[in-house]
C-alpha cells in the first residue's frame, strides 16, 4: 500500500529558528575577529585613557552579535522573498454546496483549499461569465477543514443573480466550476 505524501506548507521562521540558524554566523564572526583584536591590542599604545582590555572585551562580544543579528535578518528577508514566491495566483472555486437553513443567504458553500481563505475572513462570491467575474454575493468563513478546504456561508446574495445561485444549490458542475471566491468584501456604490 503507497502513501500519499503530502507537502508541508511553507511556515515563516519565528525569533528562536532565526537565532540557532545563525549560531554558526557567531562562530565565524569570533575566528575572524579574535586574531584582529589581538593585533589591535598589540599595537595600541599604553597612554590611551580607555583600557585596551574594556575596549577588545566589548568589542569582542559586540560585534559577533551584531554580525549574528545581520545573518537573522537575512534569512528573515529570505524567508519573505520565499513566502512572496510562493504566493497563490489563483482563486478559490466552489466544489459543492449545501443548503443552510440558518445561513442568511440559506446556503453553506465548501471551497478547494486556499491559503487566502482563513476562518471569519469576509469573503465575495464571484461567478465568471463571458471572461467577466459578476458579484453574486457575499459570505464568511465559518470552517477551515483539516484539509484546508473551507466552509463559506453566505450573508447576502446580490440582486439578479438567482438563477444562478439555483444552479448552486443543485450543485450544478457547469457553475460550481465557474464560481470564485474572493477574500474582502465587494464595495456596494450608490448612485
Amino acid at each position: 500500500m503507497k502513501l500519499a505524501r503530502t507537502e508541508e506548507p511553507w511556515q515563516p521562521s519565528n525569533f528562536w529558528d532565526l537565532f540557532f540558524k545563525a549560531l554558526p554566523a557567531l562562530g565565524g564572526s569570533a575566528t575572524f575577529l579574535i586574531p584582529v583584536f589581538g593585533i589591535f591590542a598589540y599595537f595600541v599604545g599604553l597612554d590611551v585613557k580607555a583600557s585596551v582590555a574594556w575596549v577588545v572585551l566589548t568589542a569582542f562580544v559586540a560585534l559577533p552579535f551584531i554580525v549574528m543579528l545581520c545573518d537573522m535578518v537575512r534569512r528573515a528577508l529570505s524567508d519573505v522573498r520565499q513566502a512572496l514566491a510562493e504566493r497563490p495566483t489563483e482563486l478559490p472555486r466552489v466544489l459543492r454546496s449545501l443548503p443552510a437553513p440558518l445561513s442568511p443567504g440559506g446556503l453553506l458553500l465548501l471551497v478547494e483549499p486556499s491559503s487566502l481563505l482563513g476562518q471569519g475572513i469576509a469573503v465575495s462570491v464571484y461567478s465568471v461569465v463571458d471572461e467577466f467575474e459578476i458579484l453574486i454575493g457575499e459570505g464568511l468563513v465559518q470552517v477551515v477543514q483539516r484539509n484546508q478546504k473551507a466552509q463559506v456561508g453566505i450573508t447576502r446574495v446580490t440582486e439578479g443573480n438567482e438563477p444562478i445561485w439555483r444552479s448552486l444549490t443543485d450543485n450544478s458542475p457547469d457553475v460550481l466550476k465557474r464560481t470564485l471566491i474572493r477574500p474582502g468584501h465587494q464595495v456596494q456604490r450608490n448612485g
